[in-house]
């Protein structure tokens, strides 16, 4: 199964990241965690403001 899913990620991975350089790709990978954690708070608040 495992292997299945890394012959459709790898191949799909490197598309999304093929016009990065390494300079790029590092930044995102520094910068991706925050957005992930801030995307996280966002939903809670829309959750908030709506239930309201």
């Amino acid at each position: 199964m495992l292997e299945q899913v890394s012959q459709v990620q790898r191949p799909s991975h490197d598309a999304i990241f093929a016009d990065l350089s390494r300079d790029e790709f590092d930044t995102v990978r520094r910068v991706l965690p925050r957005l992930v954690e801030s995307s996280a708070h966002s939903i809670r608040l829309v959750d908030l403001l709506t239930s309201q």
